[in-house]
C-alpha cells in the first residue's frame, strides 16, 4: 500500500552537536475518519520515520489517509 508523507524540517536557534546518524521526528499519522495519532520517533531518515509510523497505525488497524514527518533539531 502506498502512502502520501509530507516532510518538514523545524529549525530552533539551539545547536547541538549530533554522535550518530539518528535523529528525532515527529510522526502523524492522519487517518481516513478524521481521527490523528502523534509519536516522536528516533530514526536515521524520513523514510524510516514515516515507516514507524506506518507500522504504529497499522497496529491500532489505522486507515491511513496520509502521514506527516517533521524533523525536530
Amino acid at each position: 500500500m502506498v502512502h502520501t508523507t509530507l516532510t518538514a524540517q523545524l529549525h530552533s536557534g539551539i545547536r547541538t552537536r549530533k554522535y550518530s546518524n539518528r535523529s528525532l521526528y515527529n510522526v502523524v499519522v492522519n487517518g481516513e475518519n478524521g481521527e490523528y495519532y502523534e509519536w516522536e520517533v528516533e530514526a536515521e531518515s524520513y523514510g524510516e520515520a514515516s515507516s514507524k509510523g506506518e507500522e504504529f497505525a497499522r497496529d491500532l488497524m489505522v486507515d491511513i489517509q496520509y502521514i506527516e514527518v517533521y524533523q525536530l533539531l
